[in-house]
């Protein structure tokens, strides 16, 4: 009967060690790529991992002068941006795809229309096989 017991308490014990290992090790992980940005220019990180962070922003800005966003993701993608303002998705030059440097390092600059509404408008931009992140600049008069 005592070694029937003993026997028990010890597979209790292997079983609850198992399960305590299991969990800590498969918990799940939030990763968060939408933000929204106000703030002119953040810290860079040291090392480029497989997420996008801004690094700086344009905001506010006036219409009709040069807006700059900035991000860090993964070396050597390729990384596309959007504008969207009231009358859509901007054309202006200097929002082309973009391959990020051998540091993760990928920059935009382009103009900000002089009929451009003013407001907040949001900017999305894509990183390939990392994901998207999601801010917004403040245009004004």
């Amino acid at each position: 009967m005592i070694k029937r017991i003993k026997l028990y308490f010890w597979s209790l014990i292997i079983i609850a060690i198992f399960l305590f290992s299991f969990t800590a090790c498969n918990a799940p992980k939030v990763v968060t790529e939408t933000t929204q940005q106000t703030t002119q220019e953040t810290e860079p990180q040291q090392q480029p991992t497989n997420s996008i962070q801004i690094t700086s922003l344009t905001s506010p800005i006036n219409r009709g002068a040069y807006a700059t966003i900035s991000i860090l993701t993964a070396p050597n993608v390729l990384c596309t941006i959007t504008v969207y303002y009231k009358s859509g998705p901007s054309e202006a030059q200097g929002l082309e795809p973009k391959i990020s440097d051998g540091n993760g390092n990928c920059s935009w600059t382009w103009k900000v229309g002089t009929r451009t509404t003013p407001g907040n408008w949001k900017i999305l931009i894509t990183a390939e096989g990392i994901g998207s992140i999601e801010t917004f600049f403040t245009v004004t008069d």
